[in-house]
């Protein structure tokens, strides 16, 4: 199956704003599914409560760009 990269980035661009319309993946189960990773998430917070938050964040949005690129992959696999 050949994925259409800028279709599939803007798609994950679509998510980070919170707009899951039409997409076969929801704000939510990129959401879940980075919660979900506690192996990166609790880095994360340790960071949070350190002050690191320009490093935090930049993390959860490497975070999030990975968990909903592969919830989309992983979707239209499965929807094709």
């Amino acid at each position: 199956m050949q994925i259409n990269e800028q279709e599939l980035a803007e798609a994950v661009d679509k998510l980070r704003e919170g707009d899951d319309n039409g997409l076969l993946v929801k704000y939510h189960e990129v959401i879940s599914a980075m919660v979900d990773d506690k192996e990166q998430m609790e880095p994360i917070v340790e960071m949070m409560l350190d002050d690191s938050i320009t490093i935090a964040d930049f993390l959860v949005n490497e975070l999030f760009y990975s968990k909903a690129r592969a919830l989309l992959i992983e979707a239209k696999e499965a929807w094709l």
